[in-house]
């Protein structure tokens, strides 16, 4: 399967892709730099994230990034993540390419922390929906490109 570099490559271009369409949109008005280097770190997290269960550079690599990206989620409080952080930290007990692989999981759970958050803090909405995007969509790319490397590996030929 792909190494960690390809995947944070991937979530690289996903991350560029997203936030032209965002801003094209208008849905990150009043957002600033500290907040898009955020949405940056969450998407290149997000493309490692589904390996967080099994012990490999890309588990390493998360653990490393998480030094980094806990104190800017607390500088700009982004309290849904610290929890989505400290959750994917529990992964390393699950079976490799189990429930952290399934696209349904790595869309409803943060949704599901950003909405108990919201419920606490209600005007942070946008952010915290935002995040949500760009997690789980750094993290479907992880997901989108091990199952076209599977594909590429045993088509019929």
């Amino acid at each position: 399967m792909p190494n960690s570099r390809v995947h944070l490559l991937a979530g690289g271009i996903v991350f560029a892709g997203l936030y032209c369409i965002m801003k094209q949109t208008s849905l990150m008005t009043g957002f600033g730099l500290p907040q898009h280097t955020f949405l940056l770190g969450v998407t290149l997290l997000g493309s490692i994230l589904p390996d967080i269960d099994v012990a490999s550079n890309m588990q390493k690599t998360f653990y490393k990034s998480m030094i980094f990206i806990l104190p800017i989620s607390f500088i700009i409080n982004r309290r849904a993540f610290f929890v989505l952080l400290f959750l994917c930290g529990l992964f390393q007990v699950l079976r490799h390419r189990g429930i952290t692989h399934n696209p349904v999981f790595l869309i409803v759970t943060p949704l599901a922390i950003a909405g108990l958050v919201a419920h606490q803090q209600p005007g942070h909405m946008n952010e915290l929906l935002t995040s949500c995007i760009f997690l789980s969509t750094g993290a479907l790319s992880h997901v989108g490109l091990d199952r076209f490397k599977t594909y590429l590996l045993y088509r019929k030929r």
